[in-house]
């Protein structure tokens, strides 16, 4: 994983236990969810060109060279080893 494309606040979320998740995405601080076991989450990603289609990433949004998406946590590694992709901030909950 290239973690230095990676925000760190999403970096860190792949260090958190299932329950530490659980209280993440209770407390609505970063746009994490939990659906059938999977932690889902939203992100921003800059792209120097389109991004590959990738299992567990749906662009759900682009405006120029920003892409927003929703991702599992489990893809985060394949998106920051894509080659187009840039840094990848968390959205946060509003």
């Amino acid at each position: 994983m290239k973690l230095n494309k990676i925000d760190p606040s999403l970096s860190a979320l792949l260090a958190l236990t299932p329950e530490d998740l659980e209280r993440v995405a209770a407390a609505g601080q970063i746009a994490v969810t939990i659906v059938e076991g999977r932690v889902e989450l939203r992100a921003l990603v800059t792209s120097s060109g389109p991004l590959p289609a990738l299992d567990g990433v749906t662009v759900t949004d682009q405006v120029g060279n920003i892409v927003t998406v929703t991702t599992t946590l489990d893809a985060l590694d394949p998106l920051s080893e894509a080659p187009t992709s840039g840094t990848a901030p968390a959205s946060r909950s509003a």
